[in-house]
């Protein structure tokens, strides 16, 4: 048998289609985890990271239909997103900022 090799597709970066949100993974090994969409790829899929298990070096691709929204993140916030001057501690700030707005 061979294996077919996997090639990574680009990441396109529209801000207008879901960068910036703060969703929950639904299924697979990352399932309950809370991540951000950092880009939008082809076809109803995202990139989604969250800076500790998931790094922005590695963003993960997934289908729309396996994450969840729960929120937006500042405008601020997502326009650095899209420009992509963050870095993962950023990341990890914001969904610590939105887990705790959730609790209290």
């Amino acid at each position: 048998m061979s294996k077919k090799k996997k090639t990574k597709a680009p990441i396109v970066i529209n801000n207008g289609d879901g960068v910036g949100d703060v969703c929950v993974s639904l299924s697979g090994h990352d399932a309950g985890l809370v991540l951000v969409v950092v880009g939008v790829g082809d076809d109803g899929y995202v990139y989604i990271a969250d800076g500790k298990t998931r790094r922005l070096s590695e963003p993960k691709l997934k289908k729309k239909k396996h994450i969840s929204i729960i929120t937006k993140l500042s405008p601020e916030a997502c326009e650095k997103i899209s420009q992509r001057r963050i870095n993962d501690s950023f990341l990890r700030r914001e969904i610590a900022r939105v887990k705790s707005e959730m609790l209290s």
